[in-house]
């Protein structure tokens, strides 16, 4: 924390596919919140993240993975000290058109308004009761939100006091990467095109190619592929 306030720690940001790596969190999470008897589920949407999803779906965003984890474990950790036995929690990631969202909801205590508008502030606490049971270093929600905002996103909380706490992180959604093509021809003479596809089989370097003969097929091809040549 004292590292990114000081500038001196930097996001090595990639494209990160979140369903696998939302689903294994949730895999993760399951197994610890079993001595509390806390329901859990991890959500797709509104549906159960089956490893069938995490085959098929792709919900990718720029960020490091690490950083990633550090947000989800957090807001579980939290959900998890203040949920108490018989309540539930849920971990879900929500794909939007521009955005993705990842939540983690409990059935907790809630957090009054007045708390809710200083949560990720430096040293602020989640534990509002005067016992302090849960007091911890007042670090972890405000390192979430440096995090988050690090890789363009956003942190936030909705609570109603009894019933409960929803904690979230908002990205900017990443459209799927175009299928590679190493070489792209363009000529418009039939035997030219086969010729040289002929000899293009024959190297080392160059895995695929299409040949097209007009401009217009050219500006079909790339808004499908990502051309190298």
């Amino acid at each position: 924390f004292q590292k990114l306030e000081a500038g001196k720690f930097e996001i090595q940001s990639k494209r990160v596919n979140l369903v696998p790596l939302v689903y294994t969190c949730g895999e993760y999470f399951a197994t610890t919140r079993k001595h509390k008897g806390i329901g859990f589920q991890t959500l797709l949407g509104d549906h159960p993240l089956t490893e069938a999803h995490v085959r098929d779906f792709e919900v990718t965003v720029s960020g490091e993975v690490d950083a990633f984890e550090k947000i989800i474990f957090n807001f579980l950790s939290n959900a998890l000290k203040f949920t108490p036995s018989g309540g539930h929690i849920a971990l879900c990631l929500h794909a939007y058109t521009d955005r993705v969202r990842i939540e983690i909801r409990d059935t907790g205590p809630g957090i009054s308004p007045t708390a809710q508008a200083k949560l990720f502030e430096v040293f602020s606490q989640v534990d509002e009761t005067t016992t302090r049971a849960y007091e911890g270093t007042g670090l972890g929600l405000a390192l979430t939100k440096t995090l988050a905002e690090a890789m363009d996103g956003q942190v936030g909380v909705d609570s109603t006091v009894g019933q409960g706490s929803t904690f979230y992180a908002e990205f900017n959604k990443l459209m799927p990467e175009k299928p590679a093509l190493d070489l792209l021809l363009i000529d418009d003479d039939p035997d030219t095109r086969k010729m040289v596809q002929a000899l293009m089989r024959r190297s080392d370097s160059i895995e695929s190619v299409q040949s097209v003969s007009t401009a217009n097929e050219v500006r079909m091809v790339l808004k499908e592929r990502s051309v190298r040549c």
